[in-house]
């Protein structure tokens, strides 16, 4: 059994592949799988470098559609991340990390960061 993905705070697949990343000042896995149209992506990180509001091991979920620019059935890409029960576009937890990061962020903002990122289960 992998450790890392026993301590998510979803299922995520068998299927999925897992990823190793060695980044500047922290560690990260993600998983990876495909399920209905969308790419999901899991990933757990060690705490970042300069961390404000996320000081602890964390998780994240996100999901892509692939759009179609063309025909009758054409639809824009979808980009959403899981931010406690729901789905919200990636731009706006982007721009609410912006926000934090920039020291200007309003409770929502700090609010829609601490909930996109869940604790590690372990």
């Amino acid at each position: 059994m992998d450790p890392v993905k026993a301590s998510a705070p979803w299922p995520i697949p068998a299927e999925s592949k897992r990823i190793n990343e060695e980044k500047e000042h922290y560690r990260q896995i993600k998983y990876v799988w495909h399920r209905d149209g969308w790419r999901y992506e899991a990933r757990w990180h060690t705490q970042t470098h300069g961390a404000r509001i996320v000081t602890y091991l964390s998780w994240r979920l996100d999901r892509v559609k692939a759009g179609k620019g063309y025909g009758e059935d054409h639809a824009p890409r979808v980009s959403e991340i899981l931010v406690g029960d729901h789905w919200l576009p990636t731009k706006q937890v982007r721009y609410a990390a912006r926000q934090v990061n920039s020291g200007v962020a309003s409770i929502e903002a700090v609010n829609i960061i601490r909930q996109a990122h869940w604790p590690d289960k372990n």
